[in-house]
């Protein structure tokens, strides 16, 4: 059967000319014989290849549009386990509002129990169907076997609920969804220290059932990742590595440096990629805008800043102070729709500290941008272009 054309790129049929290309560029990268030397990276690449001649083109696309809508299977019956619930004489009940959160828990903690367990074919069967059109159960399982080799989970808990009207993903919309809070304990097996950290994730509802939402789809790139890691590992690298981690703070402020920030960032990006969090870099400037600002100068004004950004953040985001009035954030696990207002008023709340605590007014200057990949010091630099 012929691979369909957007699955094989990893976009949505709404996805630009603009979104194609970049998705064509992405793939290439990993898969052109030039790079990728593996087996069945040529064949591979030919299929990307046709994929994109035929998407590339509005005419071929939209007559491949035509032929794709016309091949659809009509959903007027379950197709399987998890496409629709069983036909029943009456319609399948949904528990009363006051239990759905509770549900909605015990689905995350059977996922999270499968994981600790290894049982991938469980775990992906609770996944929704959104994250099952574009990741496969193979590569469902590479992505947690290549996680396993490098950390256990130990336990986990879930300590904050809340209820979702609306959750979106690109062009889809699930309703209703939870947003649980949940604090992972595991392994690491590099340098056998066992430590806890909190991650947030989404339950959504599809047909009747809660599944869990990963959010992503490709998962191979990100396996190669922890595959790489592992050889690093074995070299000796990654325990050196996590010896050096995050010395350097900016101990005035009781803030991480940008050097801190990077390291931490590091192990925050393989712990969000093993459990699917996006991350969005916000930075803020406390200066005087025309002039080169001094620490002596700015006085009083970055340690309220600081005060006040620290005490308004959430326990999973990260700040650091780069100095001159500049403080940089590493936000997990946010909307790029929400993320340009929640910028917005963190800088407005450090104004308002600063008036109450001082009367001076300031006007702080922000910008953010979703971190997709690449180095977060090349991402703090193109925000402080914006600026």
């Amino acid at each position: 059967m012929t691979p369909d054309c957007y699955v094989t790129l990893g976009i949505f049929p709404s996805a630009s000319r603009e979104q194609v290309t970049t998705a064509y560029r992405k793939l290439c990268k990993l898969y052109h014989p030039d790079i990728n030397r593996t087996p069945g990276a040529e064949e591979k690449m030919k299929v990307i290849n046709a994929a994109y001649h035929i998407l590339k083109d509005a005419g071929r696309r939209q007559e491949y549009d035509l032929g794709r809508a016309a091949r659809q299977p009509r959903r007027e019956a379950p197709k399987g386990p998890f496409d629709a619930p069983p036909q029943r004489e009456e319609a399948p009940r949904r528990e009363a509002p006051r239990h759905e959160v509770e549900a909605a828990a015990k689905v995350m903690s059977r996922y999270l129990s499968c994981l600790r367990e290894g049982d991938h074919q469980r775990a992906y069967n609770l996944l929704c169907l959104y994250d099952r059109q574009y990741v496969t159960l193979q590569s469902f399982s590479q992505w947690r076997q290549s996680v396993e080799r490098l950390f256990a989970m130990r336990d986990f808990s879930i300590t904050r609920e809340e209820n979702v009207d609306s959750f979106q993903m690109d062009e889809h919309s699930f309703a209703p969804a939870k947003r649980l809070h949940i604090r992972i304990t595991e392994k690491c097996f590099a340098t056998g220290a066992v430590e806890g950290y909190p991650f947030v994730k989404h339950v959504v509802m599809e047909y009747g059932q809660w599944r869990v939402f990963l959010g992503y789809r490709d998962l191979s790139e990100i396996a190669r990742m922890f595959e790489d890691l592992k050889s690093r590992q074995e070299q000796g690298e990654l325990a050196k590595k996590w010896e050096e981690y995050c010395r350097h703070t900016c101990r005035g402020l009781d803030m991480l440096s940008l050097e801190g920030l990077v390291h931490e960032a590091a192990r925050e990006i393989y712990r969000g990629r093993r459990y699917g969090q996006t991350m969005t870099v916000g930075l803020f400037s406390v200066a005087p805008q025309g002039r080169a600002a001094s620490e002596d100068s700015l006085g009083d004004v970055v340690d309220m800043c600081a005060r006040n950004l620290t005490g308004a953040l959430r326990e999973t985001d990260m700040a650091a102070y780069l100095g001159g009035g500049l403080f940089a954030v590493l936000f997990v696990e946010m909307k790029r729709r929400s993320a340009p207002a929640i910028v917005a008023r963190l800088a407005k709340g450090m104004a308002e500290a600063v008036q109450r605590e001082s009367g001076r007014v300031i006007a702080p200057r922000f910008a953010q941008a979703a971190f997709e990949g690449g180095t977060l010091e090349a991402a703090v630099d193109k925000l402080k272009a914006a600026l």
